[in-house]
């Protein structure tokens, strides 16, 4: 059975096709989705399509009606109290993102022990797993660029500028950049230091995104890069008995 897995994010869309292993995948900046609909014409003998989407009805309207030729109509996976083997422990579990959720379903599967699961996209999250599939919490920080954008419109004299990482900057561009890859790496050490107390197991360091290696590099602890996370907690999900 070939599945169509795809993961619409804030910035870009992921796919891929997945039979007993990954037989393509690929992404896509978002403002040039439209190519999408080209390069899936020619698919043929896909039997299922699952998805997630952060970006808003109307693009997934438009993945919707390109895939119509498919005849396979596209499953859209909503965050639920349980899916995918890990427990949603938000409050009102509907409203955690269905990306975050997909996400740890794919780390806590690959390490089956407690795990910290870091998104670096636009917006950062840093998500903790335990040993048993519980979702415990999370935290939710600005990226790179939205972190320099919000800085530079609430407050007086810091304009967007270009920096680079420094442990002592001494300008401000340094500045605001060091302290937005710091102020992150501080959420992830401080995350795992937590569920290591609570579990009493050193956890699993996951990241994902597309400024995961940005991230990666300035961490003190050890961690494990997957490009593709979301897409595969899908696969995860394709293959849960009742799915």
């Amino acid at each position: 059975m070939k599945c169509l897995a795809i993961d619409v994010g804030n910035s870009r869309i992921k796919w891929g096709i997945y039979s007993n292993g990954w037989l393509q995948l690929d992404a896509v900046e978002l403002a040039y989705a439209e190519s999408l609909q080209q390069a899936w014409s020619s698919f043929k003998d896909i039997d299922r399509v699952i998805a997630v989407n952060v970006a808003g009805p109307h693009i997934q309207s438009l993945i919707e009606n390109w895939l119509n030729p498919l005849r396979s109509p596209v499953e859209w996976v909503v965050s639920a109290p349980i899916l995918g083997g890990i427990k949603n422990g938000y409050l009102e579990p509907e409203k955690l993102g269905i990306d975050r959720l997909v996400g740890m379903i794919a780390a806590w599967h690959h390490s089956k022990r407690p795990v910290v699961v870091v998104a670096c996209g636009t917006a950062i999250t840093v998500d903790a797993v335990d040993h048993r599939g519980h979702f415990l919490g999370g935290l939710i920080l600005p990226g790179k660029k939205l972190g320099s954008r919000s800085l530079a419109e609430g407050a007086y004299g810091l304009e967007i500028l270009s920096g680079q990482y420094s442990p002592f900057p001494v300008q401000t561009g340094d500045a605001i950049y060091s302290g937005l890859i710091e102020a992150v790496c501080g959420a992830v050490e401080r995350m795992a230091g937590r569920l290591q107390v609570i579990t009493h197991t050193r956890p699993s360091i996951i990241l994902g995104g597309g400024d995961a290696g940005l991230i990666g590099a300035h961490l003190q602890i050890e961690y494990e890069y997957h490009e593709y996370l979301v897409l595969n907690g899908l696969v995860c999900i394709r293959d849960e008995p009742d799915a």
